[in-house]
């Protein structure tokens, strides 16, 4: 499943995340989480692509 993500939305996810992707990087493994927007603020993402299972 993709997810886009923007800034300041709050989308439940209850599935692990397998890749957080913005602009120039690539991070993997994230693990589960409450929110997509806490996974991506870290990475300090304005938006972001999501894949999870």
């Amino acid at each position: 499943m993709l997810i886009r993500y923007n800034k300041n939305e709050e989308i439940p996810v209850t599935s692990k995340i397998y890749q957080v992707m913005v602009p120039k990087t690539i991070r993997f493994g994230v693990g589960a989480l409450h929110t997509l927007g806490d996974e991506a603020g870290k990475l300090e993402a304005k938006k972001a692509l999501i894949i999870t299972d």
